[in-house]
């Protein structure tokens, strides 16, 4: 299960694998994620406002609605991943 305290409260992350647990409607900007997985986390309509992802993936991960506005992505890779509702325009 995803340690939903310890993702909102620390600022960088690495080669860390994060299985299961909700995250819906967290805000995680200013995160810096580099060589993570997420595994069937909840991540709907969560905000990544200036947060960095670096050589991630998200597997079977719920990430409709969430707001990849002023997120910087690297080398991210989404495997089965539910995405309905995302605004990539900005």
């Amino acid at each position: 299960m995803v340690d939903a305290q310890r993702v909102l409260e620390g600022g960088l992350f690495e080669d860390e694998v994060f299985r299961g647990g909700d995250l819906a409607a967290a805000d995680l900007r200013d995160k810096e994620l580099c060589r993570c997985t997420f595994d069937a986390v909840k991540l709907t309509e969560s905000r990544w406002r200036g947060a960095r992802l670096e050589d991630c993936t998200f597997k079977g991960c719920e990430l409709s609605r969430f707001s990849p506005a002023g997120l910087v992505a690297r080398d991210v890779t989404f495997i089965d991943c539910k995405m309905m509702g995302v605004e990539w325009a900005e």
